[in-house]
């Protein structure tokens, strides 16, 4: 209870929201495969990324890794 008025969320969508950001920094920063991607960043596997990264920011974890590396290397989306 205290942690949900402190942060605004339960613990659980917490570490999912870190998992998330850990999962879509490697995605922008590297071309590691997926499966020891996923694992690294807390999923259990790589069908569990793409089901969270589809249901937070609507792309598949190949998509969003070719859109945030095409950014980061042209400055434009």
């Amino acid at each position: 209870r205290v942690f949900r008025e402190f942060e605004g969320c339960t613990v659980r969508e917490y570490l999912r929201r870190i998992r998330l950001r850990r999962a879509i920094d490697r995605l922008a920063s590297s071309n590691e495969p997926l499966a020891g991607l996923a694992y690294d960043c807390g999923f259990s596997d790589q069908s569990h990324l793409s089901r969270e990264l589809k249901a937070s920011v609507g792309q598949s974890p190949r998509q969003l890794r070719n859109i945030l590396q095409r950014f980061s290397t042209t400055g434009e989306a």
